[in-house]
């Protein structure tokens, strides 16, 4: 195995305290909305009863949580993606020179790595998932029978095994989708209380903002779930990151040689690399979207045995 690079490990150890920062900010959060939530739902359980109005803070609540929830699976994208790249490089040192695969390309910056990620990775994802209201984060029908399923690993093991990714972020979440239903809950009773009393002037009103509240929040809470599912055993989890970063660096490659080639032999201007780089990713799309592994694409370098074929 090839040894890190000086630059590779001050690198990592860089990354891992940010990785960490990054659970723990989601951590102080959550525990920061739990705390703030309980005393607002301990507070409209308390005068509620009396004045039916209050109920409307339920909303904040939801709100609150939803946010909070949303910020987490951010988070946890970011640390999966740095846990990833460090995988990467683990796998990376086994591996010698291969038709499409240079141990040069090593020689990449983070900014510029991560630069190059935020071209191919969203393009990748976009290929496979849905992207809708109500299918955000769906494997496209197309892709769900794949022999090779690289960016669903939990689907990869033989039989009989079993796949854990470690159940913090669900248990978090959950705890903030429960007072989602609590702050809910508040609403439906506001709602109730006002029937009850026939006050239709505010009555009317408030059935329509707890039904909007609802609806919102059940949208929302599914897409928060299956974007955990994602960071759990998708393709936003760390063994799918490594895989991810690998077809990244490989693209940030080979538009640098495009661009040295287009410019004479030596690149003396990145003038043009955003659209060589994009042109290496839909080359990826193109090879993946054949049911191709993206393994082939890296090592056999397709993407280039095609631009011979084309000229």
């Amino acid at each position: 195995m090839k040894a890190l690079t000086a630059y590779e490990e001050k690198l990592l150890d860089y990354l891992r305290k940010e990785a960490e920062e990054l659970k723990d900010c989601f951590t102080q959060f959550s525990f920061q909305a739990i705390a703030v939530s309980s005393v607002g739902l301990g507070l409209l359980a308390r005068f509620q009863p009396n004045f039916p109005l209050l109920g409307l803070g339920g909303i904040c609540v939801v709100l609150i949580a939803l946010s909070v929830g949303r910020i987490g699976t951010y988070k946890y994208a970011g640390a999966n993606r740095i846990n990833g790249y460090e995988l990467y490089l683990d796998r990376i040192r086994r591996l010698e020179d291969t038709p499409g695969w240079k141990e040069t390309y090593r020689e990449v910056g983070w900014e510029e790595a991560v630069r190059a990620w935020r071209t191919v990775q969203p393009t990748v994802f976009r290929l496979y998932y849905e992207w809708g209201a109500n299918t955000r984060n769906v494997v496209k029908p197309s892709f769900r029978n794949l022999e090779y399923m690289w960016f669903e690993p939990e689907k990869l093991h033989a039989k009989g095994t079993t796949y854990y990714a470690g159940s913090y972020l669900r248990t978090m979440l959950s705890i903030l989708f429960m007072i989602v239903a609590l702050g809910i809950a508040s609403i439906a009773a506001m709602c109730f209380q006002l029937l009850v009393d026939k006050d239709w002037m505010h009555a009317i009103p408030a059935v329509g903002t707890g039904c909007l509240v609802l609806w919102l929040s059940v949208v929302k809470v599914r897409q928060l779930s299956q974007r955990r599912r994602l960071l759990e055993g998708g393709i936003l989890c760390i063994h799918s990151c490594a895989i991810m970063w690998h077809l990244v660096i490989t693209a940030h490659g080979r538009a640098l040689a495009s661009l040295s080639k287009i410019q004479g032999g030596s690149i003396s201007s990145f003038e043009g690399y955003t659209r060589e780089l994009s042109t290496q990713s839909l080359r990826l799309c193109e090879h993946l979207r054949a049911a191709k592994s993206p393994h082939e694409w890296i090592h056999e370098l397709t993407a280039v045995r095609k631009e011979r074929s084309d000229t």
